[in-house]
């Protein structure tokens, strides 16, 4: 993974440099809230003290979490325009709605936001402009917030983003005297495992395959008992 650009701070509400996210990147946030916020938090808030930027438009998905569980929604927002919000909000900078909001009004929550330039384009990127806040906020119905606490950011970094390995899509099954026909989406020189079930309990290798492409199609011999059924699945392979 590719350090760009890491910000440890010691005592620090805010992160004190502008933060700017290339394509193929993400922004890790790590914070703490002590003391707790208000019971009618609702969400959280990301700014940068004079603003964003983005020098075009391009995907973006969040992910906030407590620890390692999820504090809200992930979300994917297509076509970032010039001013972006992550969710509609007046006030034109990110926010993020909470399905929990508990751990942020005890104060035990210890996260983190993760925030991926999804684009292609070398060219494309976003930026935080000045001071990093993050703040728990009570959001309402017209966009508005106030703010019920803020949070203490010990780790604002950008990061190369890691793309977890694609899984396997069975595209057609077809069933014939004596054999079926299996064709999934592959990636070139992977391996995968077929396999096959009768009660989606146990499982058990049909075969081992190496794709040379995209698509990739086989055909297995295969009895089923009168009246009995058949499942099979296609595994990837570390």
């Amino acid at each position: 993974m590719t350090r760009l650009l890491c910000l440890l701070l010691s005592v620090p509400l805010v992160a004190k440099a502008n933060l700017t996210v290339p394509a193929g990147h993400q922004l890790e946030i790590d914070f703490t809230l002590i003391g707790g916020a208000a019971a009618t938090t609702n969400g959280i808030s990301l700014s940068g003290t004079i603003g964003t930027s983005t020098s075009g438009s391009f995907d973006i998905r969040s992910t906030i979490l407590d620890d390692t569980q999820p504090l809200g929604p992930q979300s994917t927002q297509p076509a970032l325009p010039n001013r972006w919000v992550l969710t509609s909000n007046n006030h034109l900078q990110p926010h993020f709605p909470l399905d929990s909001v508990a751990p942020v009004i005890d104060g035990s929550i210890q996260g983190r936001i993760i925030i991926e330039n999804l684009s292609t384009d070398e060219d494309d990127s976003f930026t935080f402009l000045g001071n990093l806040i993050l703040r728990a906020a009570q959001f309402n119905s017209n966009g508005g917030f106030s703010q019920t606490a803020q949070f203490t950011i010990t780790r604002a970094e950008v990061v190369e983003s890691v793309s977890e390995p694609a899984v396997p899509e069975i595209t057609n099954f077809e069933k014939l005297s004596g054999s079926v026909n299996l064709s999934w989406s592959s990636e070139n020189g992977v391996s995968y495992r077929v396999e096959r079930s009768e009660t989606l309990g146990s499982w058990q290798t049909v075969a081992t395959e190496v794709a040379s492409g995209p698509l990739t199609t086989r055909s297995y011999a295969e009895i089923t008992p009168p009246g009995g059924r058949a499942f099979f699945r296609v595994v990837r392979l570390p």
